[in-house]
């Protein structure tokens, strides 16, 4: 727009910067998808595809459903669902109706799975139990799951999941002595000084349910997590180390954190992370430098 030159052409170019400003504010914020899905085709035992079948997915732990059509290809897909075990079924007329057992879902997965139905009464169900372990084979996104059982079960320095990555290989703490993350009141900051799988230092997109959870202001180089949920309501997260154009806000790793959705029974939970110095071991490297052990005390809640 060119230079303003007169009161009126200076009311003119306000206005038309406050448009712009109006619009940009408009834009819905982006968001990375978490979810999963199944995808596959269904067939019979001659493996000949069956059109019109019915694919229903139901979540093992709230039983809730969803459901798709087979094409005339007999290719069907599912997407969008939470983390967690679902089961698989496929129903037509004139087959009878089958059924996996809990299969899991986890974090950004795509999986293939083909149904084979038998000829008969749709009433009658076949029930399939023994399964190949599957693999992720939809997408080309490289990673490691951190699940629920080792976040619930792995001791965890004050209660924060996210120092788990530590599990991931390629995943290192250079600072200092890779102790940083002892530290619970700079727990956030130390994630921009983790190194993963070479890529420097604070260049990694944290998200939270696909949401940005990235900050620079408490970062201590480049960008780090906004905010670390506690263990109890984190079902599962990925470190992502090769991804798709989906994920674009960084050159280094996707650290994708998915919060529990809850089940269809009532439940709670309390915590309590004390660290006592007498109930500590002295540090290997502080007893071969024959140092006493540190007076360390930290308690959350």
């Amino acid at each position: 727009m060119p230079k303003p030159t007169s009161a009126c052409q200076v009311s003119l170019y306000l206005s038309a910067l406050l448009a712009a400003l109006i619009v940009v504010c408009l834009i819905p914020a982006s968001a990375q998808e978490t979810r999963g899905g199944f995808g596959g085709s269904t067939l019979d035992r001659s493996g000949a595809a069956v059109p019109n079948a019915k694919v229903t997915a139901t979540n093992v732990a709230t039983n809730v459903s969803i459901s798709t059509t087979s094409d005339a290809q007999g290719n069907y897909t599912i997407a969008f669902l939470l983390p967690g075990a679902y089961t698989l079924s496929a129903s037509a007329t004139g087959f009878k109706t089958v059924q996996t057992g809990n299969i899991e879902v986890r974090i950004h997965d795509r999986l293939q799975i083909d149904l084979t139905l038998e000829v008969g009464d749709i009433t009658e169900k076949v029930q399939v139990t023994a399964q190949a372990p599957l693999l992720e084979t939809a997408n080309a996104n490289l990673g490691q799951v951190i699940e629920s059982r080792m976040i619930s079960e792995l001791p965890i320095p004050h209660g924060s999941p996210i120092t788990l990555i530590y599990l991931t290989p390629g995943v290192v703490n250079p600072y200092p002595g890779g102790m940083a993350y002892q530290d619970p009141l700079n727990l956030n900051a130390t994630t921009t000084r983790t190194n993963i799988s070479g890529a420097p230092l604070g260049t990694t997109d944290w998200t939270v349910d696909g949401v940005p959870n990235t900050q620079t202001s408490n970062a201590d180089f480049g960008v780090g997590m906004s905010n670390s949920p506690p263990a109890d309501i984190v079902e599962e997260f990925k470190l992502e180390t090769a991804f798709d154009a989906s994920f674009g806000h960084t050159s280094g790793t996707v650290v994708n954190l998915v919060l529990k959705s809850g089940t269809n029974q009532v439940h709670g939970s309390g915590y309590l992370f004390l660290r006592e110095p007498d109930w500590d071991a002295n540090d290997f490297f502080a007893n071969a430098a024959k140092q006493p052990r540190a007076d360390f005390y930290s308690d959350r809640w």
